[in-house]
């Protein structure tokens, strides 16, 4: 799922054609990515800041430089909160640039430098430290009661 605000110009786009993209720009884009976070589609050609290609379903363009870019086809299913919409979608293509799979063809992700936008605090961010290991990490717990967890 993602989250947006109902009135963007993309939220009109998903709920017209049913899929949208997702653009994984690397740290050295953060110029022209915050650039197109500026301006709206509505009054703007974003194509001339990033060239794009399309995927199987159309209507949906991915940005050529962007190490990883996916194509959603919206579920059809939006929850709207205070500020945003959640729109509840199905990935339909993932394409990652060659240089980042591995040999066992998983995605080196320190080598894709993901640009992160944090939008609490209002900057962007690149991927930092390790700090855990994902179905491993959360073993070493012991449950104390229902509303306490001591984490060792």
């Amino acid at each position: 799922c993602i989250s947006l605000n109902k009135h963007h110009h993309t939220y009109r786009g998903i709920c017209e054609h049913g899929v949208f993209s997702i653009n994984i720009p690397r740290t050295d884009q953060v110029v022209p990515t915050d650039w197109c976070g500026m301006h709206s589609g509505r009054d703007t050609d974003k194509s001339a800041v990033f060239a794009t290609f399309a995927g199987a379903l159309g209507n949906a363009p991915m940005i050529v430089d962007c190490p990883i870019t996916c194509i959603c086809r919206s579920l059809g299913e939006h929850r709207e909160f205070a500020m945003d919409t959640v729109v509840f979608a199905l990935v339909e293509e993932v394409h990652v640039d060659e240089n980042l799979l591995g040999t066992d063809r998983t995605i080196d992700c320190l080598q894709a430098d993901p640009l992160l936008f944090c939008g609490l605090e209002n900057t962007y961010r690149s991927l930092g430290a390790v700090v855990g290991q994902g179905w491993k990490s959360g073993s070493d717990h012991t449950v104390l009661g229902p509303s306490n967890v001591r984490f060792v």
